[in-house]
C-alpha cells in the first residue's frame, strides 16, 4: 500500500528558536522578538528540573527557547523560512547576541515514528546564514 502524497493527516513537526547567552536577562529576548517562550532562566539563577524542583548550583548562562508545532504538513523547511522571513527584522539583537557570546539555533523538531523529509533550498540557506543563525533537526522516536 502506497502513501497518496496529498495525505498529510500523519505528518506533523515542531519548530524550536533556541537563544542561549552567557548574560543576556530573557524578559528582553521576549520584548524584542514579541514572543512568549516555552523555556527560559536566567544565568545566575538558581537551577530546577523541568517540573519546579531544587537542583544543586545556578544556571551558568541564559537560556530561551519558543517553540511551536505543525501538523499536516510535510514540508519543514517551508516553515523554517517562513520564521527566518519573521527573524530579519531582529537581525540587530541576532547580532548583539552572537557578538557577546551566544548562540541563536533554529531547531527542526522531527517525529521518528513517519517517514518524513524536505530540502532547504539554498536561497533559503542562505538567509539563515545572513542571519547567523544555526539549523539544526532533531528526531523524537516517541514524539505526540
Amino acid at each position: 500500500m502506497s502513501v497518496d502524497e496529498d495525505d498529510t493527516t500523519d505528518y506533523r513537526f515542531g519548530i524550536r528558536l533556541l537563544i542561549r547567552h552567557p548574560t543576556i536577562d530573557p524578559s528582553l529576548i521576549s520584548k524584542k522578538l514579541n514572543l512568549t517562550p516555552q523555556h527560559f532562566w536566567r544565568a545566575g539563577a538558581d537551577r530546577k528540573t523541568p517540573q519546579g524542583d531544587p537542583l544543586p548550583g545556578k544556571y551558568t548562562d541564559t537560556m530561551w527557547g519558543y517553540s511551536y508545532e505543525i501538523e499536516g504538513a510535510r514540508y519543514f523547511f517551508k516553515e523554517v523560512a517562513a520564521f527566518a522571513e519573521k527573524l530579519k527584522p531582529h537581525k540587530v539583537l541576532l547580532d548583539s547576541i552572537i557578538d557577546t557570546g551566544g548562540f541563536v539555533d533554529l531547531i527542526v523538531n522531527l517525529p521518528g515514528d513517519i517517514n518524513i523529509g524536505d530540502n532547504l533550498d539554498w536561497r533559503e540557506l542562505q538567509k539563515l546564514a545572513e542571519l547567523r543563525v544555526v539549523l539544526g533537526i532533531e528526531v523524537f522516536p516517541e514524539m505526540n
